[in-house]
C-alpha cells in the first residue's frame, strides 16, 4: 500500500467508525501491531496522520484496518484500553452454560 493508501483508511475510520454491514466496530491497524480504536484515531488524528504520511518509525503508522467480525477473541485498544471486541466466549457461555469453549 502506497502511504496514500493509508492517509486515506486512516481517514475512513474517522468518518465511517462502523463497517457497513454489520455495523461492527473499525480500528486501525499500525506497523508495530498496535490495534487503535476509531475514538483514538479521531483524537489523535493529527499525529496518525503526520506519522502515516512520512511513514515515521515511531509507532503510529496507519497499516490497515480492520473491524471486529474479522477476529475470533477479545481485543482492547492499544491506546486508551477501551475494549474493541468483546470476549465472545463468555457470552456464549451465559447462553449455552454446559457448553465448553474449545481453543
Amino acid at each position: 500500500m502506497t502511504n496514500r493508501d493509508n492517509v486515506n483508511l486512516l481517514k475512513s475510520i474517522v468518518r465511517n467508525p462502523f463497517a457497513w454491514p454489520g455495523g461492527y466496530e473499525r480500528f486501525a491497524v499500525t506497523t508495530d501491531g498496535a490495534a487503535i480504536c476509531f475514538k483514538c484515531c479521531a483524537s489523535e488524528y493529527a499525529i496518525l496522520l503526520r506519522s502515516t504520511r512520512g511513514r515515521d518509525n515511531d509507532g503510529w503508522t496507519v497499516e490497515a484496518a480492520s473491524s471486529d467480525c474479522e477476529m475470533d477473541g477479545p481485543l482492547s485498544c492499544d491506546h486508551c484500553s477501551r475494549e474493541i471486541i468483546e470476549d465472545w466466549q463468555d457470552d456464549m457461555l451465559e447462553i449455552y452454560p454446559d457448553s465448553t469453549p474449545t481453543n
